[in-house]
């Protein structure tokens, strides 16, 4: 194997460990954010029943000092319980869906980096496959960069690249999609 077959190799493998490690940075924290959200639900539960237990124990308290007794006080006590249970409910909407959008999320951006390296390595393969048509060694002898930003050449040196591939790379701050060989952290 050439020096620049040996480099081209190794560029390749970097491009692909980067990605990984990419996909698990987001995974890791979106995990963050899960735990945080988890945390914030069963304080704010917490709370919430604290509120309750505090209401309940001084409503009597308060209604009595102003002579209030009997179906008044039961109503309010069924106020503070109702109040309590609504909260909660919404607590736990809230909750759901942001477990739905967490579940979303980790599942699209395996998919994003399965697509995104399915692409990166038929791209290889093209480029492989056009330098060893050529005769010409490892590599095409031009890079997916030139390819993609308007310099004639064959239609096959850059392979489709779908939409799912381009909002895959955008997470990694690859806004501009003829620039492409930045594949990196």
């Amino acid at each position: 194997m050439t020096y620049a077959e040996q480099l081209t190799a190794q560029l390749r493998s970097a491009h692909i460990t980067a990605l990984k490690q990419r996909y698990l940075d987001l995974i890791e924290e979106a995990k963050r954010t899960k735990e945080k959200s988890e945390r914030q639900y069963f304080d704010d539960a917490k709370q919430a029943y604290i509120d309750k237990q505090q209401g309940m124990k001084r409503t009597p308290q308060q209604l009595s000092a102003f002579g209030i007794s009997g179906g008044r006080g039961d109503e309010e006590l069924a106020s503070i319980v109702a109040d309590y249970d609504e909260t909660m409910a919404k607590l736990k909407r809230r909750r759901d869906e942001f477990m739905n959008e967490y579940e979303y999320t980790v599942q699209r951006q395996k998919r994003l980096m399965d697509n995104a390296l399915n692409e990166y390595n038929a791209r290889i393969a093209i480029e492989d496959y056009n330098a060893s048509s050529r005769g010409g060694g490892s590599g095409s002898g031009k890079s997916a960069s030139d390819a993609g930003n308007g310099d004639s050449g064959s239609s096959t040196d850059i392979p489709y690249i779908s939409p799912e591939l381009e909002e895959f790379m955008g997470n990694f701050g690859y806004r501009n999609s003829t620039n492409r060989e930045k594949v990196k952290a």
